[in-house]
């Protein structure tokens, strides 16, 4: 991979890439539906979101989720190109271009399920549960995170390796959670000292667009310099890889999303791995220029 050698900038997601926790979800839609009239659907709806997560469901992680008309969405680079139901069930072509023929591609309101955390929140949209709701679990659930009952492991090697890209020039934290939920996390995981940059809020995707390009335009950087690391694709890699950057999507989940990415692993070990053999290529490369 002659590529890596060429890495001067390296982006980095926080929510399940520099963590794994996969039990979170389960949590998160008890304390959602507490106190609900939902509350005795709360098995029900983890198993679901369980077996979407396994592939084990008609609906697959990689696609789009569309909750006004709740109809899933297959895709090829973020471009629509067919729908189906809950259930499977797929939507006749003249309907399909109906709904979708003057807007063929993914815009703010259409969900994508790349990781535990948007399928939790999509199977929560269905059951309509209502937003402060939804808010008043996912800080729980962070909560939870940092505690000692229900703390998330730290990955020791993750943290060295990216301390020792010595030969990238530039190591960024971008994230789409809020500043002080963010801040205690990072803290948390022993990652506050070792990013030269660190954007909480970041509005992914299109945060991480624009972003790309101040890197351009403003830093100079090309795009075959720039690599994202992260687990949700659309927010975290389909910017980078439109711009003509390096992409590494890590996640223990299968997908069904068919965009091909420069790099695919599993676990923080893999990670981990990986970053070493990128500080080594960089090293090589400065050596022989």
């Amino acid at each position: 991979m002659d590529w890596m050698r060429q890495i001067q900038v390296v982006i980095f997601d926080l929510d399940g890439t520099l963590y794994q926790d996969l039990t979170f979800y389960k949590r998160y839609i008890h304390y959602m539906l507490a106190g609900t009239e939902l509350e005795n659907q709360t098995e029900s709806l983890i198993d679901e979101t369980e077996r979407i997560l396994q592939d084990r469901h008609h609906c697959k992680l990689g696609e789009f989720y569309d909750p006004k008309n709740q109809l899933w969405i297959r895709h090829a680079f973020g471009k629509f190109s067919s729908a189906y139901d809950w259930l499977g069930q797929a939507l006749n072509t003249d309907v399909f271009g109906s709904l979708y023929l003057a807007r063929m591609e993914a815009t703010e309101e259409h969900l994508y399920a790349g990781d535990a955390w948007s399928v939790t929140g999509i199977v929560a949209n269905r059951q309509g549960i209502h937003e402060p709701k939804r808010q008043e679990a996912f800080r729980r659930v962070r909560g939870d995170m940092v505690s000692e009952e229900h703390g998330i492991s730290v990955h020791s090697g993750v943290i060295e390796a990216i301390r020792n890209l010595a030969g990238i020039r530039k190591r960024v934290l971008i994230t789409n959670t809020h500043e002080a939920s963010g801040k205690e996390l990072v803290s948390y995981l022993g990652l506050g000292n070792v990013f030269d940059e660190i954007v909480y809020g970041g509005n992914k995707p299109w945060g991480l667009a624009s972003y790309v390009r101040d890197l351009s335009e403003k830093e100079g950087y090309a795009p075959y310099q720039l690599l994202s690391i992260g687990d949700h694709a659309w927010n975290d890699l389909y910017p980078v890889k439109k711009a003509g950057g390096r992409t590494l999507w890590i996640s223990p989940y299968n997908s069904h999303d068919g965009t091909e990415w420069d790099l695919r692993l599993k676990s923080l070990d893999d990670l981990a791995e990986f970053l070493k053999k990128l500080q080594d290529q960089v090293e090589n490369q400065s050596a022989t220029t």
